[in-house]
């Protein structure tokens, strides 16, 4: 009676990390949106896909206390194909686990180093990159919840983290070889 195909419009805001850059904290925001479908197989298991524009990155700011200081901004967008079970609870709470297959069409990378000259306002500034680009192709798990309100809106949330490294780590004090993309999404469905 409620019909087996659902359409789907998504967006959001991504919370996110780059594992492997030396950082810790969910610092660069992003916007996530897209289009999708719902197949209701049953009356508490669905299966879900969708095609979202998804902003990641990393970004860390200056710290004027620290010589050399040291600044960057990782932001790498992705055209992401989730793909999800989901388990309906009493149409009051749906939970979600799947894949993303992600396609990154966006990569703009930025390091900065900046060292203060003297007592005075001057700065030397150095921009570094020479490091290999990140992998185009990215798998992702994610897990998430979504809240509905009166069976037609959602308000839920999901984390979803790299399955394979994009790239060599930044850095020798990180624990990881690689990076990974590492995001937290607030969305409204």
């Amino acid at each position: 009676r409620d019909g087996l195909f659902k359409g789907l419009f998504s967006a959001g805001l991504n919370l996110s990390q780059v594992d492997g850059d030396e950082q810790a904290g969910y610092n660069q925001p992003g916007a996530q949106g897209g289009v999708g479908v719902m197949v209701k197989f049953h009356r508490n298991l669905s299966v879900s896909a969708q095609i979202l524009y998804s902003m990641k990155g990393a970004y860390r700011k200056r710290n004027l206390n620290e010589s050399p200081q040291h600044m960057f901004r990782i932001n790498w967008d992705y055209m992401s194909i989730p793909i999800l079970f989901n388990i309906h609870d009493k149409k009051l709470i749906i939970a979600s686990v799947g894949l993303g297959l992600n396609y990154q069409v966006r990569n703009n990378i930025v390091y900065r180093i900046e060292n203060p000259i003297g007592s005075g306002n001057m700065v030397d500034t150095v921009s570094v990159l020479h490091s290999p680009e990140p992998r185009k192709f990215d798998l992702t798990a994610i897990v998430g919840f979504q809240f509905l309100i009166k069976k037609v809106f959602g308000i839920g949330a999901k984390f979803e983290y790299s399955l394979i490294g994009l790239r060599p780590s930044a850095g020798i004090n990180t624990k990881v070889l690689k990076m990974y993309n590492n995001s937290l999404t607030l969305n409204f469905t």
